[in-house]
């Protein structure tokens, strides 16, 4: 066998080199399409990261009034009910990355650029940590299959990739895990060794509080793992507990060191000392609600029933836990099955969409398709854990990596259930499924060199079982993933700003040939074509078009304004009709999703095209004020140009540069 000839550091030094070959092609893959600026995306969690990064790195660096965004998710309650709900003072999530982002910025750089930089990096640095986490597991060649497997995971390559917290905290994970590997080592008889450990790995989970709620579980696992192992270990007798208090004791002690920087910004702004943020808890409310559809096993919009809650119970926990819990009046079979239907999905195949789609990038991205992702992974974990067998016996006493390995799986396994089972979430279990994974394939693979066939057949017995369970859950769970109408927007809308219409109209179409929302691309895919036309300067072509959309969408405020602006400013006298222009901006105004600054421009430039300037410059001059009521400088600025023909009775044509 090749791998068992390598030396030591010859397997890391495989695993490194793979892992950065792998994150290259992927950086290299996405660099220069929508998917290397998801990020610009205002409904996602990576756009709220950099406007908060924005006004930090402007000077508020103490973050006194944090950013909270209004994404559409949020409609069921104005923003200002929204801000009532959030812990005064507290960041929306943990703020690590944020800071990062800020002094990037402040610095000059290209925030997103290196960032995504560093985060390859550290995706780097993860894979050797699970070589370190699997040969504590099973010595150098279960640890090199395992590196290898973490260099080629799919979705972890993904979500390397963008501005998001996981990737970065699995790199802490993983050493906190390795310092409880620690243990194997000595029999914990001298204080200082115990004392120091507790006190470093105390401070890696202080420091992961500041990027992610996942540092919670990691502490209980340090703390009941590592308390275990103490306990049970050899030396002088009633000696075990005392060194398992002094290592709970210093363990705290270290996290309150690591997350310090934000414990002395809490005080300084009057937030609660040790809040992290305000989403976690609001996360756990939209699952666990009565009222969540589909029992909180998919990402969804809350309704009128979790706005009544929350006003009910106000910014505390307590408070909030209480009346969720009550929401279901007592049924806790109803809240039991809903809980053991979103611990089913976190173990199916397919990559529960949010942030960030898997399938989508799939599609786009032909490295994906040589990646191993959770449908290969999840049977071949759990394989291993089986295979593990009569190890675990004396897992507490000769086996600290194994036994906390277990405490983690059990206790991260239990917290993920209890909010949405999103695929990136589920990264966190990495650090035992792709272990146990490797030393099952390992196992396998000597017992084919030994020619034992009853244990071979035991393995594979184990992973086609686990195979046809995964599928049978992913058919108890449509939807959980695959492709979704507004990535296929959100790229083509990118495009369309890069002046690039007809790459714009391709993603559009490539989502109708996938099946995705054909409705909402069909929409789409008519502005898009429009939007094409127009700047062809084939005016009339686009209102054919745009006509038809309002046959199929009448209610598309998009398709509405798009085809206003050709009937009031278009080129060509049988482009333009004022009086269907009036009647559209009239119908835009009248909306309450429009904007009311577009539509008071379009009306204006049909009230020009009408010849009555004086009605033009009235309208234009209101929606002149209330885009720099705004802040829409950019617009604003346009809107003064359009004002001064008006002022001069000339009407505004488009694509005259007037």
């Amino acid at each position: 066998m090749i791998i068992r000839r390598l030396k030591p550091h010859h397997g890391l030094l495989l695993i490194l080199l793979v892992a950065l070959a792998w994150r290259t092609a992927f950086w290299f893959g996405i660099r220069d399409t929508p998917l290397a600026h998801w990020h610009t995306w205002d409904q996602s969690d990576m756009h709220s990261y950099w406007t908060q990064a924005e006004r930090l790195a402007a000077g508020d660096w103490l973050a006194r009034e944090p950013y909270y965004p209004y994404h559409a998710w949020m409609q069921a309650a104005a923003a200002e009910k929204w801000r009532e709900w959030y812990p005064p003072g507290v960041f929306y999530q943990a703020p690590l990355l944020i800071y990062g982002l800020a002094a990037l910025m402040r610095l000059g750089l290209d925030a997103a650029f290196w960032m995504r930089l560093g985060l390859l990096v550290l995706g780097v640095i993860h894979c050797g940590l699970v070589y370190r986490v699997a040969s504590h597991l099973g010595g150098r060649v279960v640890g090199t299959v395992a590196g290898l497997i973490m260099a080629v995971y799919g979705p972890l390559l993904m979500i390397e990739s963008q501005l998001l917290r996981e990737g970065a905290a699995l790199t802490l994970v993983l050493l906190a895990l390795l310092g409880l590997a620690s243990l194997e080592t000595r029999d914990g008889t001298d204080a200082k060794p115990i004392v120091g450990r507790a006190v470093g790995i105390g401070a890696i989970i202080g420091v992961l509080a500041l990027l992610h709620e996942a540092a919670a579980i990691v502490l209980a696992v340090c703390l009941l793992a590592g308390g275990m192992r103490l306990i049970v270990a050899g030396g002088p007798p009633r000696s075990g507990p005392r060194r398992a208090v002094v290592w709970a004791g210093m363990l705290v002690i270290g996290v309150l060191v690591g997350f310090s920087p934000l414990l002395a910004r809490n005080v300084a702004v009057g937030a609660p000392p040790l809040a992290q943020s305000t989403r976690s808890r609001l996360t756990w409310a939209m699952a666990n609600h009565a009222a969540a559809p589909n029992g909180g096993v998919t990402w969804s919009a809350p309704g009128p029933q979790f706005v009544e809650t929350m006003d009910r119970a106000g910014v505390g926990s307590l408070g909030l836990i209480a009346e969720v819990l009550g929401s279901y009046h007592g049924q806790w079979r109803v809240w039991l099955g809903r809980w053991g239907r979103r611990l089913g999905g976190l173990l199916v195949g397919p990559e529960a969409r949010d942030n960030t789609s898997y399938a989508f990038f799939r599609l786009h991205v032909p490295l994906l398709a040589l990646c191993l992702d959770f449908r290969w992974l999840m049977p071949l974990g759990l394989a291993g854990m089986v295979l593990h067998g009569r190890r675990w016996r004396g897992a507490t006493r000769r086996g600290a990596m194994a036994f906390s390995l277990l405490i983690y799986l059990i206790l991260m396994m239990a917290a993920l259930s209890i909010v949405f089972p999103l695929g990136r979430y589920r990264l966190f279990l990495l650090p035992v499924l792709i272990p146990f994974a490797a030393r099952g394939l390992v196992a396998a693979w000597l017992a084919v060199r030994g020619g034992r066939a009853k244990r071979v057949a035991v393995y594979l017995g184990l992973v086609g079982s686990l195979i046809a369970c995964q599928w049978g859950l992913g058919h108890a769970y449509p939807g959980l993933g695959g492709l979704r109408a507004e990535d296929f927007v959100t790229a083509s809308r990118m495009l369309a700003g890069w002046g690039r219409p007809d790459l714009a109209a391709g993603e559009l179409e490539l989502g109708l040939a996938h099946g995705a929302d054909s409705r909402q691309l069909r929409i789409e895919l008519a502005l898009a074509h429009g939007r094409a036309l127009r700047e062809r300067g084939d005016h009339g072509a686009a209102v054919v078009v745009l006509e038809e959309l309002m046959e199929f969408a009448p209610d598309s405020t998009a398709g509405i304004a798009a085809l206003a602006w050709l009937r009031a400013a278009g080129n060509g006298p049988r482009v333009r009709d004022g009086r269907q222009a009036m009647r559209l901006s009239a119908r835009l105004l009248a909306t309450s999703e429009s904007d009311p600054v577009l539509g008071l421009d379009i009306l204006s430039a049909a009230c020009a095209e009408l010849g009555d300037y004086e009605a033009a410059v009235a309208a234009a001059s209101e929606a002149l004020e209330l885009a720099r009521r705004e802040g829409r400088e950019a617009l604003a600025l346009e809107i003064e140009k359009r004002l001064a023909l008006y002022r001069k009775h000339r009407p505004f044509r488009l694509g005259r540069g007037e």
